[in-house]
């Protein structure tokens, strides 16, 4: 696996950035909050989920957006 540079990861944070997508069996979006990535579930306000760099990537080449 190649490595993923804070660039590579904010980059694709950018282009997921209300993207909605399904994570551990919940629908809702990535948001992007003071330079990090949360998952917000569909009808979450306030509370998101922590999302590393890695999972970006996934979320990233699971939906095609690395193109």
């Amino acid at each position: 696996a190649l490595p993923i540079s804070s660039f590579d990861a904010k980059t694709i944070a950018e282009k997921l950035d209300g993207k909605r997508l399904t994570y551990n069996g919940f629908d809702g979006r990535i948001v992007r909050r003071g330079g990090k990535a949360y998952f917000m579930k569909k009808y979450a306000k306030n509370i998101g989920y922590s999302i590393d760099a890695v999972e970006l990537v996934r979320f990233a080449k699971k939906d095609g957006g690395l193109e």
